[in-house]
């Protein structure tokens, strides 16, 4: 004979799958309840169980219904106080995380390593030259107004920091593409794609770092413009904010960039 046994299941995710977990076994509901009331049954436990919603309205009420949802609603509770006694003895706390707040948060870590950072690049003396205000400076506000002088400030104070001479610098190019029509940009542009494709906008940029990682100079360009042309700016831009110490320095850079004229200018 044929034989249905329910279970009380939910769903979750599981990084990218859609997995399932039996809450609590039911058995033979049909015994109990008709089978045109079992989806009655499980739209209540859910209202209940999940939703706290215990009233019903009479005309929509069934006696029946009402008492097996309340009889699985406790049993679902004992088994979900048991799992948190388990979890408890395990060191284990659960957090929901849309329900829970924070005041007067205090963070170590990244964010203190980050701070440290700032403060070795001294970079809330370097605001002050600007008349920053110290909410301006803290908040990062008109960064990217700076970022030149950021850049050079940070190439002197980590050449300081760490007793570099830049000896050899590192230059390169790469590109990246939009999605969009980019109308009104000013430098996107159609151009030679590092990834093969011409058939959409893209900006050049450019880095020149030393052999310890550290950045030098970057500049975005127009996307149709071509390797070797970005090469004379760059160390234009070095040179300007160095002011011309004399230092025989080396450049290293890939065969695309080498051309003739590049090769004697250098």
């Amino acid at each position: 004979m044929d034989y249905t046994h329910y279970r009380l299941c939910e769903s979750y995710r599981e990084g990218r799958f859609i997995r399932n977990r039996t809450l609590l076994s039911v058995g033979d509901l049909e015994t109990e309840l008709p089978a045109d009331k079992i989806g009655l049954l499980c739209k209540r436990i859910n209202q209940v169980y999940y939703e706290g919603k215990t009233f019903i309205i009479s005309t929509l009420r069934d006696k029946k219904v009402e008492a097996l949802c309340m009889e699985y609603v406790s049993r679902l509770r004992e088994a979900e106080k048991a799992v948190k006694e388990k979890n408890k003895v395990l060191g284990i706390e659960e957090v929901y995380v849309d329900k829970t707040t924070n005041s007067d948060v205090r963070e170590v870590g990244a964010e203190w390593l980050c701070r440290q950072a700032c403060g070795q690049l001294l970079l809330p003396e370097y605001f002050e030259t600007f008349g920053w205000d110290k909410q301006s400076a803290s908040l990062a506000h008109r960064l990217y107004r700076e970022k030149d002088g950021l850049e050079r400030h940070f190439s002197n104070r980590t050449n300081d920091l760490f007793s570099l001479d830049d000896k050899i610098l590192v230059f390169d190019l790469s590109n990246t593409f939009f999605e969009g029509r980019m109308q009104n940009s000013r430098l996107a542009a159609f151009g030679r794609s590092k990834k093969k494709g011409n058939d959409a906008k893209q900006v050049v940029f450019a880095a020149v770092v030393n052999p310890e990682g550290f950045l030098k100079e970057s500049q975005i360009f127009r996307g149709n413009m071509s390797d070797p042309a970005g090469l004379l700016h760059m160390l234009g831009k070095l040179k300007a904010h160095r002011g011309g110490h004399g230092k025989k320095q080396i450049v290293v850079m890939d065969a695309g960039i080498a051309t003739k004229d590049n090769l004697a200018m250098l």
